[in-house]
């Protein structure tokens, strides 16, 4: 009983020593594994949308935005420079003329800073310098493993020209990664894919009719047994409602809905 006591006594001090408490805490959080369940990347394999290095990390449209808010350049004129000027003009707008206090771009400093690269530069080059310095299979290991990330879930778009190449070359997929099948496009730009899916072998007419709807059908069937996908994704309109009559609650009821226990079906 005393015994019983005593241990009560010490995890309430555990509780509320704050030193103690913060340790506890800051070792759950770096200790304990991680599954990024949405990101927008991809694996060395797939050719051309694998990104690495500081270029990429800085034209990512949050910190795009950003620039562009805090400067007096325009959208074309941006869209008109190559990848290269296009970062070094948002590190010089938000982190050599501007403090960086977004999450976006402290996101940065972080990066940059777990990896001994000057935050304070004027200029990319000893930034470039290092990220091009490395191996990029090893380079993700070390970055997954710093970031206590075991598993990550990409976003996938069969409508992507680039990306169905990669799917249909046999791709040695990274256990690490896995796929979601993004429904943007699909649900929300019809009828512009009916090309696509045309060009895929696919018999489809923009009106949605019956047959229309069994070959979308067939055509989600095809890439839920390539991608094994964990989830479908979409990023609906703020004018979305449901139900109602257009073609995008058509394509949700008729066609992505019963499309659904396949997932479930390949993950059991």
């Amino acid at each position: 009983m005393i015994s019983l006591v005593e241990n009560q006594s010490a995890q309430a001090e555990l509780l509320t020593d704050k030193e103690k408490l913060r340790h506890h805490v800051e070792l759950a959080v770096n200790k304990t594994p991680a599954i990024d369940v949405h990101t927008h990347v991809y694996p060395p394999a797939f050719d051309g949308l694998f990104l690495s290095g500081i270029d990429d990390l800085l034209t990512y449209h949050y910190l795009i935005a950003e620039a562009l808010r805090s400067s007096d350049l325009s959208h074309a004129r941006f869209w008109q420079m190559s990848k290269a000027e296009r970062a070094d003009f948002v590190w010089k707008t938000l982190f050599v003329d501007s403090t960086p206090l977004s999450e976006a771009a402290r996101g940065i400093v972080t990066i940059l800073n777990s990896f001994d690269v000057d935050t304070r530069a004027p200029n990319l080059e000893e930034a470039r310098a290092f990220f091009e310095s490395q191996n990029a299979s090893a380079h993700l290991d070390r970055v997954l493993e710093m970031a206590g990330v075991t598993d990550v879930v990409m976003t996938n778009d069969p409508f992507s020209e680039q990306e169905v190449h990669s799917w249909m070359s046999d791709v040695a997929l990274d256990d690490r990664f896995h796929a979601s099948l993004r429904m943007d496009t699909l649900l929300n730009e019809w009828p512009a894919p009916v090309d696509v899916l045309t060009k895929q072998g696919f018999k489809i007419t923009a009106t949605l009719d019956s047959n229309s709807c069994l070959e979308l059908r067939r055509f989600l069937d095809k890439w839920i047994r390539r991608m094994r996908p964990v989830y479908m994704a979409v990023s609906l309109p703020a004018d979305f409602q449901y139900p109602a009559a257009d073609a995008r609650n058509q394509l949700l009821r008729d066609v992505v809905m019963p499309r659904l226990a396949s997932i479930i079906f390949h993950w059991r």
